[in-house]
C-alpha cells in the first residue's frame, strides 16, 4: 500500500530514495487523496491578496553548489506563489518550474515557524516533486515525502520544510497556514538543509549536506 503513494515517482528516483518515502508515510505526514476529477479555475490567482515571485537572483545562498549557481542565469523564474487571506488562516498556490543547478534540482527556499509550533498542511495538485522536513534537533530524522496530484503533506511543528521539484514540468501546490504565523529563513541561510536532493545516474535522489553545521 505504501508503495502506491508514490508510485508515479518510481521511474525518476533512485532505491534509496525510496527508503526515506516509505519512512515518511510510516510517520504519518504524508496521505493521499482522488484529485483526478478535480479542475482548478485560473481566475482562482486573478483573486489572490499578493503575488510573490522568486527568480535565481532571489535565491543566492541557498543551492549547494555556488559555483554553478554564479554561473545561472539570474532572470531564470524559480517559482510564483499566490497568496489568499482570511480570518485567521491563510493559503497560497504556488507553482514551481523546473531545472537545476549543478545536479540540485530546482527548490524553495524553506522556512521554519515563528512561533515554531505552528505547522503546515500541503495539497499538490500536478507534477513530481518532494518535500525536506527536518526538525531542528538534529536527534530526529530528516523526513523526506514523495509529492505527486493528489499527495497530502502535514508539516509537523518544530520542523521546517522545502519543497523540491524533480520532473520535467510545473509542480503546484496549495498551502494552508494559520494567518499569524511568519517565516524564518535564518537558521535555513545559516545551516542549509541537512538533506540535498539532486539527480545522480539518471534518477532523483539525496545526499547528506556535509556543510550542514
Amino acid at each position: 500500500m505504501n508503495r502506491e503513494m508514490y508510485r508515479d515517482l518510481t521511474p525518476i528516483v533512485s532505491h534509496k530514495l525510496e527508503g526515506k518515502f516509505r519512512e515518511s508515510i510510516e510517520s504519518g505526514v504524508v496521505c493521499k487523496l482522488d484529485l483526478s476529477s478535480v479542475a482548478f479555475g485560473a481566475s482562482l490567482m486573478v483573486n489572490s491578496t499578493k503575488v510573490e515571485e522568486r527568480r535565481l537572483r532571489d535565491m543566492d545562498g541557498f543551492f549547494h553548489d555556488q559555483e554553478a549557481y554564479n554561473g545561472a542565469d539570474k532572470q531564470e523564474l524559480v517559482y510564483r506563489t499566490y497568496y489568499f487571506n482570511f480570518d485567521g488562516m491563510s493559503c497560497a498556490i504556488t507553482e514551481m518550474f523546473p531545472g537545476s543547478i549543478g545536479n540540485e534540482f530546482y527548490l524553495t527556499k524553506g522556512h521554519f515557524h515563528e512561533p515554531p509550533e505552528m505547522s503546515e498542511i500541503y495539497i499538490f495538485l500536478r507534477g513530481h516533486g518532494v518535500s525536506v522536513m527536518q526538525n531542528r534537533s538534529k536527534k530526529k530524522p530528516v523526513l523526506i515525502a514523495p509529492l505527486m496530484q493528489g499527495t497530502v503533506v502535514f508539516s509537523p511543528p518544530f520542523y521546517g520544510h522545502r519543497t523540491v521539484n524533480i520532473g520535467r514540468d510545473v509542480l503546484s501546490w496549495i498551502s494552508i497556514f494559520n494567518t499569524k504565523a511568519r517565516l524564518n529563513y535564518e537558521p535555513i541561510v545559516k545551516e542549509g538543509f541537512r538533506a540535498l536532493i539532486v539527480e545522480k545516474d539518471g534518477r532523483a535522489t539525496f545526499t547528506m549536506n556535509t556543510s550542514h553545521i
